[in-house]
């Protein structure tokens, strides 16, 4: 019953995750005061209102003692919330912060940090000699945490084949329980971050493990 959601959800692309805007990293960044740079991941609640609490952040490059406000600001900020058939809805939110002091000699290091594979599947070749093969897809989760629908994201410029591979692959994971503040578990989407490889990187955790 998963996989027929997963690709009757590949057409339709109706659901969204939370995100931070442009503005709301100026914001971040404007708010930053700390003299040296680094390279945060942030994962989050978002609620339907782009209400951001639970926040936790791991650095990720740079000077790691100047994560500990990260949060806090985040928390202070309004984002665009997730959305389902048009509507808003609770998101679970992943992504990388970068935070660059022009003084500080780690910038260059932080600006090309990427974010780390929720997920990664060694394949034996990809398109064009490609040793990495990067898909983003956005995943509806039922309230007991297990996919519901999935697509790969449309900024995507990989062969179609490989959204549905990687949807496939998220459908049997188990993700955590996202809950209101009335602590009853509810419906979200998040982003999945899958990285196709032709070789193995033994230090990714799979997306339950995050």
């Amino acid at each position: 019953m998963i996989s027929v959601l997963l690709f009757a959800a590949a057409a339709t692309g109706n659901f969204l995750p939370p995100k931070f805007t442009a503005d709301d990293a100026s914001r971040m960044q404007e708010a930053y005061r700390e003299n040296s740079s680094i390279a945060v991941l942030i994962d989050a609640k978002v609620d339907p209102k782009g209400r951001v609490t639970d926040c936790k952040a791991q650095p990720e490059a740079g000077n790691k003692d100047a994560a500990a406000g990260i949060c806090s600001q985040a928390e202070r900020l309004k984002v665009q919330p997730a959305s389902v058939a048009g509507g808003s809805a609770y998101g679970a939110l992943r992504t990388m912060a970068r935070f660059v002091v022009a003084s500080d000699s780690a910038g260059d290091k932080v600006r090309t940090v990427q974010q780390p594979a929720d997920m990664e599947l060694q394949v034996n070749k990809l398109p064009a000699g490609q040793s990495t093969l990067r898909i983003v897809a956005n995943v509806l989760i039922d309230d007991t945490g297990k996919p519901e629908a999935c697509y790969a994201a449309a900024a995507n410029d990989a062969p179609k084949a490989y959204g549905d591979v990687a949807c496939t692959q998220i459908s049997p994971v188990t993700f955590g329980v996202l809950k209101d503040d009335n602590g009853k578990p509810v419906r979200y989407v998040r982003e999945v971050v899958l990285d196709f490889t032709t070789s193995p990187s033994p230090d990714r955790a799979p997306a339950s493990d995050r």
